[in-house]
């Protein structure tokens, strides 16, 4: 009987480790296993150091997993836009002078590579959202920095009044 041929071994191994690779990556008991190992590792400088470690607990199942939200970003995610016109100029025409810079949209479209307006995409608005939620976090953020600032202040005044009203009454 003629042994088996090394390309048919390789083959087999590659399914057999896949098989088993997906069966791994959907067993609960594999996830808590390696979530387990990777807190042991985390930790090991502070054990081998002498520190405190805090307890492992074991991961809540109803908390989303990775997968759950490359998943959800997949199902959010507009896509590309198909309906663009081509970057490309129709005409065949050569021009030695550069065309004049185009000004930005004022009306909230967009314009493609020949300046003419085109309207606005799934993909277009969804970034819009998001930019203005960006800038809506930043202004909260902004404004939550400068009531801290002023607070912060007022009691800076307060601790130097008090520290001269005492240094008054110790000279008297």
């Amino acid at each position: 009987m003629a042994p088996i041929p090394p390309i048919l071994l390789r083959l087999a191994a590659q399914m057999v480790s896949q098989h088993l690779a997906r069966r791994l990556a959907a067993s609960p008991v594999f996830q808590s296993a390696v979530h387990r190992l990777l807190h042991e590792v985390d930790h090991l400088p502070t054990r081998i150091g002498g520190g405190k470690v805090p307890e492992y607990r074991h991961p809540d199942p109803l908390q989303k997993s990775v997968a759950d939200h490359v998943r959800e970003a997949r199902e959010a995610d507009p896509g590309e836009p198909h309906d663009e016109p081509s970057p490309f100029p129709s005409s065949s025409r050569t021009s030695s002078a550069s065309p004049p810079p185009r000004a930005p949209p004022t009306d909230g479209g967009l314009r493609d590579s020949r300046g003419s307006l085109r309207p606005r995409t799934p993909r277009d608005e969804a970034w819009a959202q998001a930019q203005a939620a960006e800038k809506q976090k930043d202004e909260a953020r902004l404004e939550d920095f400068q009531v801290r600032e002023r607070e912060l202040s007022e009691i800076l005044r307060l601790l130097r009044e008090k520290k001269e009203r005492e240094g008054g009454e110790g000279k008297q």
